[in-house]
């Protein structure tokens, strides 16, 4: 059975006030990573720091914050700028967190994994993201070290696509849709690792296939409860209607919304491909032992009447005629050998050996 994170971390937080920042694990030495950019069709501004001394929300342009490892000090600071909620500042350091949508009259804040396969471990580790959205900015948050968005920032760079023209909703779209890309992905991987598995299940299946199938559906059981909640979030940010979004936003949120749609059914057919490669595991088990069984039952089907035939001159009496025969040993042995021959010929006939 595998561990819930957001269990353990709610048993810490008991008893403690709603709205307490209280960051995941040991942060002692890590410093925050700031990257700043400031741009429109003509103008980019960018730059790389560890320390958010001022938060600059220029007129006419996209502002957009990248944070890693976002820290107390800098949380604070965003409070005062942006007037946020105290809860939304636990959600960007809370790594526990599902899924979720904050809407507020200035903003808009959402929280979100994405997955990473560790090949070296054969684990799944997640990667807590946080985005927040208002006017004229973006704030993005995360609590490890990625490249996950640095296409985003070449693209910026070089003018190329969109991204330049449009406004901070499309941005906050655009970070969306590169989380959810990651996805597709890793579950192309889990894909290949499928099509092994199978490939070795008609071969010849060993033991050690069985905890791969049980580690490949606790992984997609994860993915699949980082994935679904998105659905219901990017359907409540189409709906949403509070003007951060604007009109010409809402129908790449829905081809986003159609992509979320076909990696949960991805995952939903891996799922069942796994129970099906269970199945056939199991049952070409069960028949490994019913051939070993076949083939000893058969083997004492043999010898049991051999052991009567022995069994009987194998007596102690007195009186045994055949005893004093002068060929009476090689005729048993000939009559013994010609019951086993019979029933092994009567075996083949029937095809149960």
């Amino acid at each position: 059975m595998f561990k819930l994170p957001f269990l353990k971390k709610k048993a810490l937080d008991k008893g403690k006030p709603p709205g307490i920042i209280s960051p995941d694990g040991d942060l002692s030495g890590v410093r925050a990573t700031i990257h700043e950019t400031h741009y429109h069709s003509d103008i980019l501004i960018d730059s790389l720091s560890h320390s958010l001394d001022e938060i600059n929300l220029l007129d006419n342009q996209v502002n957009w914050y990248h944070i890693i490892h976002p820290g107390g000090e800098i949380l604070e600071k965003l409070k005062a700028r942006l007037d946020l909620h105290d809860l939304v500042l636990t959600d960007i350091m809370d790594q526990s967190l599902r899924p979720k949508l904050e809407v507020h009259e200035s903003y808009i804040f959402v929280s979100l994994n994405h997955f990473r396969y560790n090949s070296v471990e054969n684990t799944l580790d997640s990667v807590q993201n946080g985005i927040l959205l208002g006017s004229n900015y973006v704030f993005s948050f995360q609590n490890a070290d990625n490249t996950i968005f640095q296409d985003i920032f070449r693209r910026l760079k070089s003018k190329a696509g969109r991204i330049r023209k449009h406004k901070a909703d499309y941005l906050f779209f655009t970070l969306l849709d590169i989380i959810v890309d990651q996805h597709f992905v890793l579950l192309d991987s889990f894909s290949e690792k499928l099509s092994d598995m199978e490939e070795e299940l008609l071969d010849s299946p060993e033991s050690s296939i069985l905890e791969e199938i049980y580690l490949l559906r606790k992984h997609l059981s994860i993915l699949f409860r980082g994935i679904r909640p998105l659905r219901l979030i990017i359907k409540e940010l189409m709906e949403e209607d509070n003007g951060l979004i604007r009109d010409s936003t809402d129908r790449f949120l829905k081809s986003l919304y159609d992509d979320i749609y076909q990696l949960i059914e991805t995952i939903e057919l891996f799922r069942e491909t796994l129970s099906s490669n269970l199945e056939v595991y199991l049952s070409s088990t069960n028949n490994k032992i019913n051939e070993t069984m076949k083939v000893l039952t058969s083997i004492a089907t043999i010898f049991i009447p051999l052991t009567f035939i022995a069994g009987i001159y194998g007596m102690n009496f007195k009186y045994m005629p055949e005893l004093a025969w002068d060929y009476a040993y090689f005729s048993v042995l000939g009559f013994m050998l010609l019951v086993a021959g019979s029933i092994v010929y009567y075996f083949k006939r029937k095809g149960w050996w």
